[in-house]
């Protein structure tokens, strides 16, 4: 990438003298530094072999720990796993309470709505019953209109 950006702006023989001189300068400032630094170079080595040596007998309650780690991953994940199920089973539970709540509350109306169709005001033609009498059929028809809202418009009633 570097030789083809350039290479658009400087001949190649050129950059190839370039990076060459480049090179060379580098590996002599590694030279130099590891040179001035040869101790630290060398006592380096022996650093991480007492570094190795201490981490030694850490090594076994490590590997120990981890495995009890994974262990106590696991289990974990089991427990989770029931939970959720249990958690699917509550709500599936909720749902069904709603249900039979709102069949129950259905059954209350439909004997309401049947009590109140029974009922007869007497001569339809005065005026009086025969207001109550409307009145009366409107309530059954709201009733009746509520159960099949909470049904969700599942069933048509007549």
């Amino acid at each position: 990438e570097l030789v083809q950006r350039y290479r658009k702006r400087i001949p190649l023989p050129q950059l190839q003298k370039s990076l060459r001189a480049h090179h060379a300068a580098t590996r002599q400032e590694l030279v130099e530094l590891i040179n001035e630094k040869y101790a630290d170079f060398v006592s380096l080595s022996s650093r991480m072999q007492g570094v190795e040596r201490a981490l030694k007998p850490l090594r076994g309650p490590l590997e120990e720990s981890c495995e009890l780690t994974k262990s106590l991953h696991s289990k974990l994940g089991a427990l989770l796993e029931k939970a959720d199920e249990t958690h699917q089973s509550l709500a599936q539970i909720r749902g069904r309470k709603e249900s039979l709540k709102t069949y129950i509350e259905n059954a209350k109306l439909f004997h309401k709505v049947k009590a109140a169709a029974g009922q007869r005001w007497g001569n339809p033609q005065e005026s009086e019953n025969f207001s109550r009498e409307y009145v009366v059929q409107e309530n059954v028809a709201r009733d009746l209109r509520n159960i099949r809202l909470s049904l969700g418009g599942r069933i048509s009633l007549p």
